[in-house]
Order: structure tokens, then sequence, then C-alpha cells
């Protein structure tokens, strides 16, 4: 049976389609298969950028460490998304002293799929670990921010949406916005850049992303219903054709 399952996977996989049922590596999926959760479609992936202080670091080594899950329970929010699940501490940084850093982008399309519903907010989550070794200085964090488009390089929709989880000069974490929610304009599909920064400074430090989710919750329009400005220039139209036949009577 897992041999069965795995010629399957392997099938949609060269045939550029994942199902609801499946994951995928990010590495496919920015190589351009596509896979779907619930009524939208995520495709396009596209690796932008990679800056680390660490040259062992690489692009190919972190999109092949990232397990790719779609999240759909039916619900219009928060919503049909994508849940991705970092491995072999691929986002994660040691201390050097000064500061040290894994800085690294990359980009989808979100379509609609089913001609009722529209998107109308999205929601972004992480979670990982921060570190240090002694009770002393700590400047050590993560960070993802969401910057949505009409389309790759096109025109920006709303305010974006970031999560964070950070500590400075604390034993404690001073920033824990790990959960976070936008609205967004009613969509049929848009274009997000995910940029993602994880950092730690002094030795002994350490920062590790393991897991983000991002979901866009939805909501249900009725098709084939005129918007309130063509309504408007019906009654008026209505309105004269009254008036014309009033006269034509009168006379």
């Amino acid at each position: 049976m897992k041999t069965i399952k795995k010629t399957l996977a392997g099938l949609l996989l060269g045939a550029g389609i994942i199902g609801s049922a499946h994951a995928v590596l990010l590495s496919d999926l920015t190589a351009g298969a596509t896979i779907q959760a619930g009524d939208k479609l995520f495709s396009g992936f596209e690796f932008i950028f990679l800056d680390s202080t660490d040259p062992s670091i690489t692009d190919a080594a972190i999109l092949s460490s990232i397990d790719v899950t779609p999240i759909d329970d039916g619900s219009l929010s928060p919503g049909p998304g994508l849940n991705f699940s970092v491995s072999n501490s691929a986002l994660g940084i040691e201390g050097d002293g000064v500061f040290a850093y894994i800085d690294f982008s990359f980009g989808f399309n979100v379509s609609v799929t089913d001609p009722t519903m529209s998107i109308d907010g999205n929601r972004l989550s992480l979670a990982g670990s921060i570190g240090r070794s002694a009770d002393e200085f700590l400047d050590a964090g993560l960070f993802v921010q969401d910057t949505f488009f009409d389309s790759p390089g096109g025109a920006t929709i709303g305010s974006g949406n970031t999560a964070e989880f950070s500590a400075l000069f604390s034993a404690d974490p001073t920033t824990d916005d790990t959960l976070s929610d936008v609205g967004l304009p009613l969509l049929s599909s848009l274009w997000v850049e995910k940029n993602i920064l994880v950092w730690a400074s002094d030795f002994g430090e350490s920062a590790n992303l393991s897991n983000f989710t991002q979901q866009f919750s939805q909501q249900q329009r009725i098709v084939g219903v005129p918007e309130p400005a063509a309504l408007s220039l019906l009654g008026i139209g209505l309105l004269g054709l009254w008036r014309t036949r009033r006269r034509a009577d009168s006379q």
C-alpha cells in the first residue's frame, strides 16, 4: 500500500499537481509543481533571494528542507492555506559574536477555483525557538513578513502581514506576535512575497524557525447579481421608459 501511495504521489508531482491530501517539498513547487487546499490553488512558486552570514547555507538546502502541506478544515475563516514545516534546522542560525542571520524570500500565487468565493483576509503564524547559553546579552529572533501584490512585481495590495518571536536584553521574549490576521479587499487571486529573517548575535545564542503557516479567509459571493452601480443605471432606464409611456398615453 505504501508503494502504491508513493507511486501515485510521484505521478501527481510529475504532472505538476499536488492534491489536498498530499505534501510536497518547496523545492518541487519552485520547480513548477502546484498545490491545492480546498478551493485555493497555489502556483507559480518562485525563489527570490537568500542572504546569510553563514556561507554554507544555500537556497537549495533550504528549499529541499521545507515540506509544504495543504490546510483545509472547510471553514471560511481562517480558511484554506499551507503549512510549511522546516527540517534539518535549515532556517536555524548560531550567534557569531556580532550579528548572524539568514534572510530568505520566496513568492507564490494564490487563486480561487470556486467562482462563488472571494479572498478577504490573511492569517500568518510561526513557531520556533530562541535561546542562549548564559543569562547575559540576548538579541535573537524569528520574523516572517508577507507582502501582497496583484501580480509578480505589480502593485501592492493592503499593508501586508507580519509575525515575530524575538528577545532583546532579556531572558524572556520581548516580542511574541506569532499569530497575525489582516483584512484584504475581495480578491479572486493575488501574489504573495514571503520574507523570512532569522538572527542571533552573541556566541551561545541561537534561533531556529521550525514552522510557519499561511491561510486565506474567504467569503461567499452571489454570482450574477448586478453591482449597485448597474442597478442604479437600470432604475434610471426604467424611470425614463415609464415617463415616455406616460407622455404617449396623455397625448
